[in-house]
């Protein structure tokens, strides 16, 4: 019967060592999780958080004549960023490249337009103040975040309203474009994607400015 005794002892002591092995996982696992809870965090921040960042198609646009003191013309689109990462993420320069096709000779000529800054909405009464400058805007995360954006001619710095001496773009009534939108986000290279297949420049009904939808 003794050794019977001895197994039943010996069974005993595992059993009496088994808790303090579970607490001491238990102290490692505590100290353990904040180091890789800040892994996890700098790895997203590094590589970004899984998701993407879209553009929603525009309803339409406006064309304003000139806004002072820039004789040139303004396109302002309201644009909508869907993003679906777990993080917020920075818009940095966002800009229109705009190619005119000549369907008689069949050459492309392209202009590019810069962010100027943004509106909270487009009206008359909104128009007639002063937009916000600014070349960027941070975006929610897993959000959708409407801007309505100003852009002007990328040679707007050479602009004067002082006289007729000064540089002044106008398009064409009747001028067909095919747009697409570039800008980054953060601090990485720049994307180019496609906006609005056909931007139609059509005459301003009244005042300097008018608003069209777009063909969806």
């Amino acid at each position: 019967m003794i050794p019977k005794v001895r197994q039943q002892q010996m069974h005993t002591g595992a059993e009496a060592k088994s808790p303090i092995g579970l607490k001491i996982l238990g102290i490692i696992f505590l100290k353990i999780l904040p180091i890789v809870a800040s892994l996890i965090s700098l790895l997203i921040s590094i590589f970004g958080a899984p998701g993407i960042i879209s553009i929603l198609p525009p309803s339409g646009y406006a064309r304003i004549t000139s806004i002072d003191p820039f004789p040139s013309d303004h396109l302002i689109i309201p644009i909508e960023w869907n993003n679906t990462k777990g993080i917020s993420s920075l818009i940095r320069n966002p800009c229109l490249y705009l190619y005119q096709i000549n369907s008689v000779t069949g050459n492309v000529s392209e202009l590019k337009f810069t962010m100027a800054g943004t509106y909270e909405n487009i009206s008359n009464q909104e128009l007639k103040n002063r937009y916000t400058i600014c070349d960027s805007f941070i975006i929610e995360k897993q959000s959708i975040t409407a801007k309505v954006i100003v852009f002007h001619h990328i040679d707007w710095a050479n602009e004067t309203g002082n006289d007729d001496t000064g540089y002044k773009f106008h398009f064409n009534v009747g001028d067909h474009y095919k747009v697409n939108i570039g800008y980054s986000i953060n601090n990485n290279p720049e994307i180019i994607e496609p906006l609005i297949d056909d931007l139609t420049i059509k005459p301003i009904s009244s005042g300097i400015w008018d608003w069209w939808y777009l063909d969806t």
